[in-house]
């Protein structure tokens, strides 16, 4: 939900991300991620599943770190050239999920547990995706969004 910029994203404002996701849910299928669990509370009720990928903080700070690594070296594009500072942010930011925001998303996900798929590894998800049929919509909620990638 961002505008991208080559002189730097900025957020949408909020009645045109809430307009950017009521477009989504219209279509006939779908698949949403990232860690935006307040305002996708709409994606929620209509979805038939919500995988939440939760790998380990280790895990997690090893792929930012090789993320970081790769796009300094220029082995993979990113939307934004990290830099050290924002290595720092991000590793911060993988610390203080689990303990901050990860209760605040379940919180959130109590409403829909029928509906909810805990994966704490990503090799699972292929497989279980595998299972779903093409015509369903599915919310993907990812922990650690492109720590994931």
């Amino acid at each position: 939900m961002w505008r991208r910029n080559p002189k730097g994203d900025t957020r949408n404002p909020e009645e045109v991300r809430d307009a950017i996701l009521q477009s989504v849910l219209s279509q006939d299928h779908w698949i949403i991620e990232g860690v935006h669990h307040r305002w996708l509370v709409d994606s929620f009720k209509q979805a038939d599943a919500i995988i939440y990928l939760d790998p380990p903080v280790r895990k997690r700070s090893r792929r930012i770190v090789s993320r970081f690594i790769k796009q300094r070296l220029g082995l993979e594009a990113g939307n934004y050239m990290l830099s050290f500072s924002h290595l720092l942010q991000l590793m911060k930011w993988n610390r203080d999920f689990d303990r901050k925001i990860r209760p605040d998303i379940f919180r959130v996900l109590e409403s829909y547990k029928s509906k909810l798929i805990l994966l704490e590894d990503n090799s699972y998800f292929e497989p279980y995706l595998a299972q779903w049929s093409a015509n369903r919509p599915l919310v993907l909620a990812e922990a650690a969004r492109r720590a994931e990638e």
